[in-house]
């Protein structure tokens, strides 16, 4: 990534002062920025924007997912809010559930201490846990290559 002059002359390279950002560079950066940006450990990671199938997904999970917390007295909201998983680790999550709307990690900057997020990478990782803890009994199988586990069919009474 670079930060390009009016003339489009690349005026710095990010890529050089990866890793030297800081939580609070981060933050205003984000606070005044329309991009998509995560933070680790000082280095920044620019999102590409989401597709129209993306935003399509999303509306169906938020859809139920507000219906969700709407009964429950939770609340949910959709990117771009940032979420501090721990020190020095914020993420930009596509969606976010709070279990209750007076949750005191939720923040006007900032939500903190995560324990369940969304973002593209980690949707079907994040489901397969949410089944796996509501439904323990099922037999899983991890794909080596992709590291998502996979459901397994329950042995019959008969032939166990």
């Amino acid at each position: 990534m670079h930060l390009v002059n009016r003339n489009n002359e690349i005026t710095i390279s990010l890529d050089e002062i990866q890793g030297l950002w800081t939580e609070e560079i981060y933050v205003t950066l984000t606070d005044h920025s329309n991009l998509l940006i995560e933070f680790t450990d000082g280095y920044m990671d620019f999102l590409p924007m989401p597709t129209d199938k993306h935003h399509a997904i999303l509306r169906f999970l938020f859809r139920i997912f507000d219906a969700l917390m709407m009964q429950t007295g939770g609340t949910v909201f959709f990117a771009a809010l940032r979420l501090q998983i721990r020190l020095r680790v914020y993420r930009e999550p596509d969606l976010m559930l709070l279990l209750a709307k007076d949750d005191p990690r939720r923040q006007n900057r900032y939500c903190g201490s995560a324990r369940i997020w969304w973002s593209r990478s980690s949707v079907l990782t994040t489901l397969t846990a949410i089944w796996s803890r509501r439904w323990p009994t099922t037999p899983r199988l991890v794909s080596p290559s992709t590291g998502l586990s996979t459901r397994t069919r329950q042995p019959s009474a008969c032939c166990a």
